[in-house]
């Protein structure tokens, strides 16, 4: 009876682990949120669903202590990060985001947020290499690679950004047909008008009941009426100016995970 409960306590143990595995390769927590204390994790959760109900100000109270109980808590760096950024605080938001980066550098979550508040206040440079760690991290995330690309274009690396736009269009990236429009601008810094179309076509064909589209390729089409290569554009292009500026001109939302 004795062997068979402690053969039954190691399958659980093998299942915990196999579940904390999925867990920690999916990128929703760090191997070191599984070592927090009950009384961390309490108020971590509490923290996290003020911080869903958008009351972050009392959010950051209860992450703070879930930070003071378990200093080595990543996810709730970054949920106190978020709550900072909600407060338009972006300075304790980076220090937050930059400690949960020094204590797990296999977790993508930090790097992305460090990234997205970097692309909110349109510092390319320094969004761009935080982007590639998370990218490196999750390979085949449609919404980091959709990040780098923005960053890429800040920073006129119009070829990188048509390879990584490429890179998102095989995956499944439903909502981030933007990275389509990002891909076009660079290839017509690149004065490749061929790119320039097909791009166009994949923004419109994936968001084409997006209600700001019609007013998103305004420069863009402005640059290729200048050229003659309007006239091979298809006919809804004729009639559907857009405009880059308007661009991921809503508030970026960083998120908790990677």
């Amino acid at each position: 009876m004795y062997l068979d409960q402690i053969s039954r306590h190691a399958r659980e143990s093998e299942q915990q682990k196999a579940q904390d595995k999925v867990l920690i390769d999916s990128g929703t927590v760090s191997a070191l949120d599984l070592e927090a204390p009950n009384k961390a994790v309490a108020e971590y959760n509490r923290g996290t669903s003020l911080l869903r109900q958008q009351n972050s100000k009392e959010a950051i109270k209860h992450l703070q202590r879930a930070i003071d109980v378990y200093p080595r808590f990543v996810s709730a760096h970054i949920a106190l990060g978020l709550a900072y950024v909600d407060q338009e605080e972006p300075v304790p938001a980076t220090r937050e985001f930059e400690a949960a980066s020094a204590l797990d550098q296999k977790f993508p979550g930090s790097f992305l947020n460090l990234g997205m508040v970097a692309l909110s206040r349109n510092e390319f440079a320094t969004a761009q290499p935080e982007l590639e760690k998370a990218a490196s991290l999750r390979p085949n995330d449609a919404r980091i690679l959709s990040s780098l690309a923005y960053a890429q274009n800040g920073t006129h690396q119009y070829q990188r950004v048509l390879e990584t736009a490429k890179r998102v269009h095989s995956l499944d990236h439903k909502g981030l047909a933007n990275v389509h429009y990002i891909a076009a601008s660079a290839a017509m810094s690149l004065s490749d008008f061929v790119t320039v179309e097909r791009e166009l076509n994949l923004f419109l064909n994936e968001d084409s009941t997006n209600a700001f589209a019609p007013r998103r390729t305004q420069e863009i089409w402005r640059c290729l009426l200048t050229t003659g290569w309007f006239k091979r554009l298809p006919a809804p292009l004729h009639h559907q100016p857009l405009s880059w500026s308007l661009l991921f001109s809503r508030k970026h939302s960083p998120t908790v995970s990677g």
